[in-house]
């Protein structure tokens, strides 16, 4: 306890430097371009555009929710960016480690913090959109997703250290984590609604493996967004998302924890 009242404090006290690295960062995304920080909102705009557009040309005969298929490509760019920016979290500041002390762990948190104002700005516009099309967003459900919200960004904080941290000793981690996201990708329901590998497992696949689809975090992430913004019934028993939660959380917690161990010999590697 000791330990992590020591750590909340340290990050506290270095509060102004979170702050300066999360500014860094979203400036160095939008560097040079003319809107700047305003394609936050511009992007998940052309996306749904682009998106219904190129779909109802190619649908036909073949049915699809462009909803559900919007709303999980941009919770998913969420988790997607906070990975392959975590990358250079700290072989990027190779130099600012050298010659500056300050808690390492910093660095994932302000490229995780920089992707959240981005996700926060897109999932406006979402709403925005789910409002125009008349979606079933259940308004008592809102007073749950500033803690979805959170628990996602537990979850890219604890890989964002684990990826940060891993790609110090081992290079080849870039090019191992495109292949693992895009599997990770494919086997969440992000692109189809939960109801398809749902009705897959319980038709033709041992009853354990429904509780392991759960463990795969994003699972239950996806479908607590989707029962609240688009009012999708949630065919599955409490405990299955609250699996998918409590690994969110032990990712965090190992992540930190992993990063802390091995961030003093950082400086040796770099």
């Amino acid at each position: 306890m000791t330990k992590l009242l020591q750590f909340f404090r340290e990050l506290w006290e270095h509060r102004e430097l979170v702050a300066i690295l999360v500014q860094r960062n979203i400036k160095i995304r939008y560097k040079g371009s003319v809107l700047g920080f305003f394609w936050s909102l511009a992007s998940p705009v052309f996306f749904i555009l682009i998106y219904g557009t190129f779909l109802k040309l190619i649908a036909r005969g073949f049915a699809f929710d462009l909803q559900v298929l919007v709303t999980g490509i941009i919770i998913w760019q969420f988790i997607s960016l906070c990975t392959n920016d975590s990358l250079s979290a700290v072989v990027g500041n190779a130099n600012l480690i050298k010659k500056t002390a300050f808690p390492r762990i910093i660095l994932p948190l302000a490229t995780v913090l920089a992707n959240l104002v981005n996700f926060l700005m897109s999932g406006f516009v979402l709403i925005v959109y789910l409002l125009m099309v008349h979606a079933s967003v259940q308004w008592s459900g809102l007073i749950w997703l500033p803690f979805i919200i959170l628990t996602q960004a537990a979850l890219c904080f604890g890989l964002a250290a684990l990826l940060s941290a891993a790609n110090v000793f081992f290079r080849d981690a870039e090019h191992i984590l495109g292949h693992a996201v895009m599997a990770w990708f494919f086997l969440t329901p992000v692109l189809y609604p939960l109801s398809l590998p749902l009705e897959l497992i319980r038709g033709k696949l041992p009853a354990f493996v429904e509780p392991l689809y759960f463990c795969n975090p994003m699972t239950g992430l996806m479908l607590a967004y989707r029962r609240i913004l688009l009012g999708t019934p949630a065919d599955v028993s409490a405990w299955l998302p609250a699996l998918s939660f409590a690994v969110c959380w032990v990712i965090l917690f190992a992540g930190v924890a992993l990063f802390q161990k091995v961030q003093p010999r950082f400086g040796d590697e770099l």
